[in-house]
Formats: structure tokens, sequence, C-alpha cells
């Protein structure tokens, strides 16, 4: 991979304080290479502190891996890597931008004007992961899969919440970066799914 992306994982999997491997998995080049895909990585004295990652799907810029090094939190970098990714969207045509927040990183992204649409909560039957053969990562792992599952549950709520404030299946489709077939099955499916 490119050395920027090197340091994208890196740093990410430091910020995350999760393993390189889980990123290496979501940062594979059939990602990395798309078209509207953009790796960011910031650097200060040389070294890298703080990873973004912008994924643009028609109207709207998605912001990913905000991430920022323990060493170097507080200083305002991961808002600057918030704000780049949404203003490099705007450059090309984005008028929505949406992201997932964490706990740290939700008092940021509200500071620079982001607003909730949905909350959800995701869980993860630890049967059904496999174990690492470290048992260290086996932690770390039950995490990622939880926080996909998080994701796709967050996108059927913010397409549910959307459809009902009366936005169209194909403006939804558009904001979200889903088909309008996709957000048809999600106002069909129950409300657990």
């Amino acid at each position: 991979m490119a050395p920027g992306v090197e340091d994208h994982i890196r740093t990410a999997a430091a910020g995350f304080e999760m393993p390189e491997e889980i990123l290496r998995q979501i940062m594979s080049l059939t990602l990395v290479g798309r078209p509207g895909v953009a790796v960011y990585v910031g650097y200060t004295d040389g070294q890298p502190v703080t990873t973004g990652l912008g994924v643009r799907t028609g109207r709207t810029i998605g912001v990913y891996n905000i991430a920022t090094i323990r060493s170097a939190r507080k200083r305002g970098y991961g808002a600057a890597m918030t704000m780049r990714i949404a203003e490099d969207g705007a450059a090309h045509g984005c008028d929505v931008a949406v992201l997932q927040a964490s706990e740290i990183g939700y008092p940021i992204y509200e500071r620079l004007g982001y607003r909730t649409v949905a909350e959800y909560m995701g869980y993860v039957d630890p049967s059904s992961v496999e174990p690492l053969d470290v048992e260290v990562l086996t932690g770390q792992r039950e995490k990622a899969h939880a926080m996909r599952r998080e994701l796709a549950r967050g996108t059927r709520a913010a397409a549910r919440a959307l459809r009902h404030a009366g936005l169209s299946t194909q403006d939804v489709g558009e904001i979200l970066g889903i088909s309008g077939a996709r957000v048809a099955q999600i106002d069909h499916e129950p409300l657990g799914g």
C-alpha cells in the first residue's frame, strides 16, 4: 500500500486503540482505489497524529475514521480533519455530511454544527464472533463487529427518520448513499430489523 495509507492505518489503529489488522481489512485496495474515496492523514512535526476518510456518494460526503493518537488529543486535530473532509466534499458538490460519533467525538461534532438525526445501539452475541489467537485481540474484534452492526442499524434508523420527515425514497437514498430500492426495503423491514 501507499505510504499515506500505511500512515493512516497505523495512526487510526493507535487512535482507536484497535489492532492494525482490522483497519487493513477496512482500508483494502478495493475501497481506497474507488472514485470518491479520499484517505487523509494529519501530520505535526513530520509525525502522523490524526486520520480521516472521506467517501462521496451522490450529494453526500461520509466522514469516517476520524482518529487522533492519545498524545495529540485536545489540540483540535480531529475537528480540523472533520472540517477538511466536509469542505472537500462541498467542493465536489456535496451538500450533506454524515458521520457516526463516538462518545469522545460527539461534543466535537456538535460544536462543528452537526446534529443528531438518529440514535442507535448495537449489540453482538459473543458466541457469534470468531476467536482470535491472542486473547487480548478477541475483545477488540468483538468491538469491531459491534461497530459494523451499529453502522448498518444506523443507516436503517437514519433512512426511517428521513422518510418519516417526509423526504422521498430517492432523496433519502442520495443522502445516505444507498439505492432507492434499499430505502424501499428498509421502509418495509420490522422496526427491530
